[in-house]
């Protein structure tokens, strides 16, 4: 097993879902939160994923987590974080007299950015929604993807917003009544710089991937990006495609070149079969393998604590599978979080919270 590198020892709630008040202490590295559908399992997991910039891994709005079993309109979820040696205390909710729908965030007691949190704390989950990303329709499967990228290379979410402005001042100048050619060419300029900014920064992640791939237990997977302009001349490529696409752009009102038409997949390094292809159960061992490989990486160019959920992960998994999965996030070193209905037997350096209608019993 790797050194642990820190984790949440101490997670509170207040008001949050099923939850008016919940309060544990001295966890450990590897948690398994089990119990009956409709306990509270996944909430508690969620609230751990509100402790970023992000709605969270039920994506719900803020107004929307408030426990109703309550009068108050306030909501929250604190931490305390061990980072190796140091602790620090980080906290997220709505603060009094603000809207619901805004999220608030606090360090170590002091009022802070809500990016802020995430220089001390970094979250990958996986969850039933995310089960199926592979036969998803191509703009769900590039968001989860270009969601991965990001957490590698902050400043890719700013590249990526260019390129869509870009992208929609160019639409606009298309269909406008008066369309200035020069103005024109100039979009698609900027338009093919900011794409290849985007497809590097891609390409970056899947070389970086694809040196990283040693899971010890599941089978080894190789990530790929699906490009149809050559790289060493990507931008003149484009350029011209552009040019070329202006009157079917026009007319269909969507821009039919770019790097956000790419597609994106991964397969098994001794079975050529492209994840789209596999089994069910092949697909969310591939899902499973992209984020734990992408943990790795993270470990070695993020700084932060990472965790990891997972949420009902082991359903429907055959019981070698299902060993597999407990031994193979175990040895990440890293603190994880899984929900299961079942308490899970013969697992050794697991600690388990039964949770029964919002009610949670460390064991």
């Amino acid at each position: 097993m790797e050194t642990q590198i820190g984790g949440i020892s101490k997670l509170a709630l207040t008001n949050f879902r099923c939850y008016q008040s919940l309060r544990l202490s001295d966890l450990s590295q590897n948690i398994i939160v089990y119990g009956q559908n409709g306990a509270g399992k996944t909430s508690i997991l969620e609230a751990i994923s509100m402790l970023s910039a992000s709605k969270g891994l039920r994506g719900a709005d803020y107004s929307e987590v408030k426990c109703l079993d309550t009068l108050s309109d306030q909501w929250g979820v604190a931490a305390l974080l061990d980072m190796r040696n140091d602790q620090v205390s980080i906290g997220v909710g709505n603060l009094p007299g603000t809207a619901l729908d805004q999220k608030a965030a606090k360090i170590n007691g002091n009022s802070a950015n809500i990016g802020d949190i995430e220089r001390y704390l970094w979250l990958l989950w996986l969850t039933p929604q995310i089960d199926k990303i592979f036969v998803e329709p191509l703009s769900i499967k590039r968001k989860f993807f270009d969601h991965l990228v990001n957490g590698l290379e902050p400043e890719y979410r700013t590249k990526r917003l260019m390129y869509k402005k870009l992208i929609n001042e160019r639409m606009k100048a298309l269909q406008s009544s008066i369309c200035d050619k020069t103005w024109l060419d100039a979009i698609e300029y900027k338009i093919a710089e900011a794409s290849f900014k985007v497809t590097a920064s891609r390409s970056s992640y899947c070389k970086a991937f694809n040196e990283t791939s040693v899971e010890r237990h599941f089978p080894k997977i190789t990530l790929f990006v699906e490009e149809d302009i050559p790289t060493e001349n990507y931008q003149e490529v484009l350029l011209k495609k552009l040019k070329e696409s202006r009157n079917k752009d026009r007319i269909t009102g969507i821009t039919s070149v770019g790097s956000h038409r790419n597609n994106w997949s991964v397969n098994f390094k001794n079975k050529p079969l492209r994840a789209e292809s596999c089994s069910t159960g092949e697909q969310k061992i591939m899902l499973i393998s992209v984020i734990l490989t992408t943990s790795r990486i993270y470990i070695d160019r993020r700084i932060g604590v990472p965790i990891l959920l997972f949420d009902d992960t082991t359903a429907h998994f055959d019981s070698e599978n299902f060993q597999l999965f407990f031994e193979e996030i175990s040895s990440m070193g890293i603190q994880t979080w899984s929900t299961s209905v079942n308490k899970p037997s013969a697992l050794t350096g697991f600690q388990s919270i039964f949770v029964r209608s919002g009610v949670c019993i460390q064991e």
